[in-house]
């Protein structure tokens, strides 16, 4: 769409300035292609053990809260601000408060199912970003990350063959093969 616009401003006393000239502008939909170029999902514990140790357990009794995502800057070069992406689909997380709104280059990020799980199964003082509120589907589901509604990463994950078993509550997460390539993530 095409959008003309005039603005004016109010001072700290209360003071308003004259109306600007008109701009005329078009919108479009955003330029997803540094973040999809250097920006790779790649890790997801979607069906993790269930607690064990005592710090585990103390944390909570659910599987589900250990839980995570994990982002990788594969750019060698670019900061990417990360403030205008979300997950829009299997979890919900929007970048614009979290923890961490910029990934330098080969950084990573984690969002996490329940950060005090998180910490009591794998350490503190790792990048996490924030929390989701609802869980992954051990099945597999359908993730989209977007930069203000355009896909930068959109696949399902699976459960069933030719994804490994191995994930699927076993112990191991599901790691992205060689993702400085910037491989397909549905494949």
């Amino acid at each position: 769409h095409t959008y003309r616009v005039r603005v004016r401003m109010r001072d700290n006393t209360g003071r308003w300035s004259h109306w600007s000239a008109p701009v005329e502008f078009t919108a479009a939909a955003a330029d997803a292609a540094l973040w999809q170029q250097n920006l790779v999902v790649s890790e997801i514990n979607y069906h993790p053990l269930p607690p064990a140790t005592p710090a585990e357990l103390a944390a909570t009794a659910d599987k589900n809260d250990f839980e995570f995502i994990e982002l990788r800057n594969i750019s060698a070069s670019e900061t990417l601000d990360l403030t205008e992406l979300a997950f829009t689909a299997g979890i919900t997380f929007d970048f614009a408060a979290a923890a961490v709104t910029e990934l330098p280059p080969g950084a990573c990020v984690l969002v996490v199912k329940n950060p005090a799980a998180f910490e009591a199964r794998y350490g503190t003082g790792l990048p996490v970003a924030g929390s989701y509120p609802n869980s992954l589907d051990n099945a597999g589901e359908q993730l989209v990350l977007a930069l203000a509604g355009t896909a930068v990463r959109d696949f399902t994950y699976d459960d069933d063959a030719p994804w490994p078993a191995s994930p699927d509550g076993g112990g191991p997460t599901l790691v992205l093969c060689d993702p400085f390539a910037n491989p397909d993530h549905g494949v």
